[in-house]
């Protein structure tokens, strides 16, 4: 069996890690780890959580090596795995902190002194319509096309030229901007909540 290199491209070592060479699954490592943790950190804002979230996605790359077919794009897979365990962290999260949160003012009378900070109603009620716009906003990416939700990733969460994202999805730059119209245009839509836009207009 040949040894696989850092010189090798990712594919060829996604083939060597697919014939068993666990060594490129390190040069895979090296290669992708730096950027991937930012991608990361970006969407989950813990450092903690995204050095884990960072080894659980190469696990996962490293658990279904066998389903890898060098036809895909290397790049596009592993964001697309770190981009899924991410926005099930913070999903879990909020959760819990609701769940925290609700146990903590279970009960508890509403104060009656005059207090200019916000009311305990007024931020469960700000909290709840951030969280249900977090969630909704979590579903409108993933309803998106593949291509579109990859070009939005990749150009605003990673903050890729759009040459780089064109390389990464093998396409244009002229293709990678079409891509971005359409998921901003299709996003808008999605996320207008009955007479108010949440979704700011892409420039």
């Amino acid at each position: 069996m040949n040894r696989t290199s850092l010189f090798d491209s990712d594919t060829e070592l996604m083939l060597g890690l697919q014939a068993g060479d666990d060594s490129a699954l390190d040069l895979l490592m090296i290669r992708h780890r730096a950027p991937l943790r930012r991608f990361i950190w970006r969407i989950v804002r813990d450092e903690a959580a995204a050095d884990d979230l960072t080894q659980e996605t190469f696990l996962r790359v490293y658990l279904a090596r066998a389903r890898y077919e060098p036809r895909c794009k290397f790049s596009t897979w592993l964001y697309t795995v770190a981009s899924n365990l991410s926005l099930n962290w913070v999903r879990d999260r909020r959760s819990k902190e609701k769940e925290s949160f609700d146990t903590v003012y279970e009960g508890r009378a509403p104060m009656q002194v005059a207090d200019p900070k916000p009311s305990v109603e007024y931020l469960l009620a700000d909290r709840d319509r951030r969280n249900h716009l977090h969630g909704r906003v979590g579903q409108a990416m993933r309803s998106l096309p593949h291509r579109q939700r990859m070009a939005i990733q990749m150009r605003f969460w990673r903050e890729l030229p759009y040459h780089e994202v064109a390389a990464n999805l093998g396409c244009s730059v002229q293709s990678v901007k079409s891509l971005l119209h359409r998921a901003h245009a299709s996003l808008r839509v999605k996320l207008v909540d009955e007479d108010t836009r949440v979704y700011p207009d892409a420039a």
